[in-house]
């Protein structure tokens, strides 16, 4: 799946809250402005599958797309998506492929399964599947596909239609069409791609439980392609499930704003339910029972990825959170995946995991699948953190988490892990090389600055003196930040850059 091309210059404007505000302890979120997360904390970035990983399993061109995982129990997952290469059919040489491991290392216990989509029509250049969802009821396994005709140039039309994945062979079984964009396949000038989206289970307002694919629809305006930001269609579950029994597809439909869903969701038009706020490529909903709210994963440009709320999956997302930016690398295909029993409930603690070429440009012989640990800290109860300088070649850190080699502590500070009233986030930034600093910004002041973590809460004022003030400093022309006590940042030359906040005493 080619997601590099299509959108890729189109950005997200201001990022810097998700909506809602810490819920007390115990208390039940409603689907309201309350529901989501007002206090991610973002790991740092992992490598979860290396690319020597990679070639010593076979997997070429892995994963070309967001994965798909099923719980096995006992803390290890399948992970499902297409490999780019590989496959036998010379006009379309894709495989599915699923691999066995845990939420740390994927491809633990190697290759479970490598096959190829049955059933498939002619005409596909590209056909491959990702998401998951077992029906608990039936046993039936469903999986989204996405399968690509080829237009003008070397761009492609992308359509999403549904399999029926067998879990003891892993081979993956045509049903039907179900999603095409809003943009005849003769009008498109670029690739219209829908990414390969999570079956996302809602209940409507009608009590009924629906299946949801969320993506980017692509339309006509005055003459021209556009993508929406995010569109949506369903269908009734239980529909969905029986058509399958039955080796077959019932009709979806497309939100059309207003609160109708009466478009159809093969070619028909769509609602834009997430306006202003244009993705690179295809966003990931996943619903999280304990924020009462479905949290939205996407790429808004080939360096950064952001996550967003939703009370109801269709109106009043957040703007967006930066969780990943790496200005010198490509990201892409982010999927957020639940570290409990059910991997389809993020809770509060969850991975996202998203694929990475380490250059400016996709390259298939040197690419790694990254994972960050993101927690929501609403309603948690702050405990003291650790947070300590170091130095190396004259370069300082200051983290609450583990410095890479090489680096020598000079001193130590505290900070809280939740955010209380009066307090602010503290998130860990890096500029150029070796140029690490502390901001209040979780976007971390700029698009060309990498995502490191968040370290965790300062107060704003002193609610002591035994609390300690806190001062970013920094080093004209060396490029260098630290974090000192002292307002003159220790020494002549140095600038002040402000008062981060007060840091409390350490335990």
């Amino acid at each position: 799946m080619h997601a590099w091309y299509g959108a890729l210059a189109l950005t997200l404007g201001a990022v810097i809250t998700l909506h809602g505000t810490p819920a007390p302890a115990g208390a039940k979120k409603t689907a309201t402005a309350s529901a989501g997360c007002g206090a991610f904390v973002v790991g740092q970035p992992e490598v979860a599958v290396s690319d020597a990983t990679r070639d010593r399993l076979g997997l070429n061109g892995w994963p070309d797309g967001p994965f798909g995982v099923t719980a096995l129990g006992g803390g290890t997952y399948y992970f499902h998506i297409a490999a780019a290469f590989g496959g036998g059919v010379t006009s379309r040489p894709q495989r599915n492929v699923t691999v066995k491991g845990t939420l740390a290392n994927p491809v633990r216990d190697g290759v479970a399964f490598s096959t190829q989509l049955q059933g498939v029509p002619d005409g596909y250049i590209w056909a491959g599947g990702g998401a998951v969802y077992r029906d608990p009821g039936t046993g039936i396994v469903l999986q989204t596909l996405h399968l690509e005709r080829r237009v003008a140039g070397d761009q492609f039309y992308a359509e999403l239609h549904l399999g029926r994945l067998n879990p003891a062979t892993g081979v993956t079984t045509y049903l039907g069409k179900v999603v095409q964009p809003d943009i005849p396949i003769d009008r498109t000038t670029w690739n219209a791609d829908l990414g390969i989206p999570q079956l996302t289970v809602v209940e409507g307002g009608d009590g009924v439980r629906y299946l949801h694919l969320y993506f980017a629809d692509h339309r006509l305006v005055d003459g021209k392609q556009v993508p929406a930001s995010l569109s949506v269609a369903r269908a009734p579950l239980m529909d969905v499930v029986g058509a399958a029994q039955k080796g077959t597809v019932v009709p979806w439909h497309k939100y059309s704003g207003g609160g109708k869903w009466d478009e159809p969701a093969w070619g028909g038009s769509s609602a834009d339910i997430n306006p202003g706020r244009p993705m690179a490529w295809g966003p990931q909903v996943v619903r999280s029972e304990a924020m009462d709210a479905y949290v939205m994963a996407a790429g808004v440009s080939e360096r950064e990825i952001v996550l967003s709320t939703s009370g109801d999956g269709l109106a009043g997302w957040s703007a967006g959170f930066p969780v990943a930016r790496d200005p010198g690398y490509f990201n892409a295909y982010v999927t957020p995946v639940g570290n409990g029993s059910d991997p389809a409930d993020l809770g509060t603690d969850f991975s996202l995991y998203y694929l990475q070429w380490p250059s400016l440009k996709p390259n298939w012989d040197n690419a790694r699948v990254m994972r960050r640990k993101v927690t929501c800290a609403d309603g948690r109860t702050p405990v003291r953190k650790s947070f300590v300088r170091y130095v190396k070649d004259h370069h300082h850190l200051v983290t609450t988490g583990t410095p890479p080699a090489g680096y020598t502590r000079e001193g130590s500070w505290a900070l809280w892990s939740a955010p209380s009233s009066g307090t602010r986030a503290l998130y860990n930034c890096k500029g150029g090389g070796d140029d690490y600093f502390i901001s209040v910004d979780p976007g971390c002041e700029g698009k060309q600055t990498t995502i490191v973590q968040t370290e965790g809460w300062i107060h704003q004022a002193r609610p002591s003196s035994a609390y300690v003030p806190l001062y970013r400093c920094q080093i004209p022309g060396f490029g260098d930040h630290f974090v000192s006590t002292a307002a003159d940042c220790e020494g002549q030359g140095v600038v002040n850059e402000g008062l981060l906040g007060y840091a409390p005493p350490a335990a």
